[in-house]
């Protein structure tokens, strides 16, 4: 069942209001968006006492650390992240989000990350060290490895490396940020239990909550796979006393159907890189309403989300806004003529203006699920 938590985080006055999508980001700040549209995007949220949150992935920022190191600052103040964000940093790059972390060079003592400069191995102290005083998260994910593969020996060693890497995070000073252990096991059932058991004897009294990982990396992996994983690991941590902790799901380009559904189940955190594929792809989310006139134009896509394909033709002299009804910033100024212009002269306004409209249609449907929780759960 969807329910209604706060999670308090570092400064004063900062909370995050579950259930919550965090937005995808590029080398560590939101792409496409100035702070000033990064606060607008934000404004309803932060009216509701509530930051918005965004998931950095820590490969991402590897090579950043070193230079903030050399600077003596934090990437926070580098990148004059905005008090607004909530920072999530985890392991799993959504660039690679098929092959997230999958390589032979990961051994018991260290994973390896690609980089500009080719691949670089972490150990789970560094990669604490790094987060905690380099890029200083609200949320950190534990250092832990995900793996698609089906067998069985590859999975009970990726869970052995994550509980003795979960050992470094917890024993680990982060500051003022909440731990987040991984759950993995993959599609071994039995091993998934055994590892929620011995990640909650670990991080019972250090882990401000659960992510339930290895999900969307599996090929031909379905929504129904996906989401017995999730609420076999939810029930299992509501029947051994962990059921009042943050759940966070880290998974690929879940679609908003999907995460909703997430949510619905009592997932409390979700992160995808959803609404930046359907902008890189042209594309903009309609959230439902009633079709009219061109709306024909829209079609459903994955397990019911329904999208408008600015790339159409038939767009071009169309002065109509890009989605009827939308308060965005894109669809109160902007037409769709005028958007698929951009997007057939590939300019990078274009894509600017969807990830503004596809940001602000999850985020307002995160918000609105929240609406409807009646009782709210602290």
């Amino acid at each position: 069942m969807a329910r209604k938590l706060t999670v308090k985080l570092r400064g004063e006055d900062r909370s995050l209001c579950t259930p919550a999508v965090l937005l995808p980001t590029c080398s560590g700040v939101v792409p496409f968006l100035t702070d000033e549209l990064v606060a607008e995007l934000c404004a309803k949220d932060v009216a509701e006492g509530s930051v918005v949150g965004a998931y950095v992935p820590y490969s991402e920022l590897l090579e950043s650390t070193k230079i903030m190191k050399k600077l003596g600052t934090c990437f926070r103040d580098f990148a004059n992240v905005p008090d607004n964000l909530c920072m999530v940093v985890g392991c799993r790059s959504k660039s690679e989000a098929t092959n997230a972390n999958i390589t032979k060079k990961n051994s018991a003592e260290a994973m390896s990350f690609k980089t500009h400069h080719g691949r670089v191995k972490v150990t789970p102290k560094e990669y604490c060290s790094d987060a905690a005083d380099m890029v200083k998260p609200d949320i950190l994910l534990q250092f832990a490895e995900e793996t698609s593969s089906k067998n069985q020996n590859r999975l009970r060693k990726t869970s052995e490396r994550a509980i003795s890497w979960l050992k470094t995070c917890a024993a680990h000073d982060l500051g003022d940020a909440n731990l987040v252990a991984a759950l993995v096991g993959g599609v071994n059932e039995r091993l998934r239990e055994d590892h929620v058991n011995a990640s909650v004897e670990i991080a019972r009294q250090s882990a401000a909550g659960y992510a339930i990982c290895e999900l969307g990396i599996r090929e031909n992996e379905t929504a129904s796979e996906r989401l017995e994983i999730v609420q076999k690991s939810i029930a299992q941590l509501e029947s051994i006393g962990e059921g009042d902790k943050i759940r966070l799901v880290s998974a690929g380009c879940l679609n908003l159907s999907e995460l909703l559904e997430l949510a619905a189940k009592g997932v409390d955190v979700l992160s995808t890189s959803y609404p930046l594929e359907l902008t890189k792809s042209g594309k903009a989310l309609v959230l439902p309403a009633p079709r009219q006139g061109n709306e024909s134009k829209r079609r459903r896509v994955g397990d019911g989300d329904t999208v408008m394909d600015m790339n159409d033709k038939s767009y071009a002299h169309d002065h109509a806004p890009m989605v009827k009804g939308c308060e965005c910033f894109a669809c109160k100024t902007h037409t769709r003529a005028y958007i698929y212009h951009l997007i057939d002269a590939k300019e990078m306004l274009g894509q600017t203006l969807l990830f503004i409209h596809n940001a602000h249609c999850m985020l307002s449907a995160f918000r609105h699920m929240r609406s409807g929780i009646a009782q709210p759960r602290i």
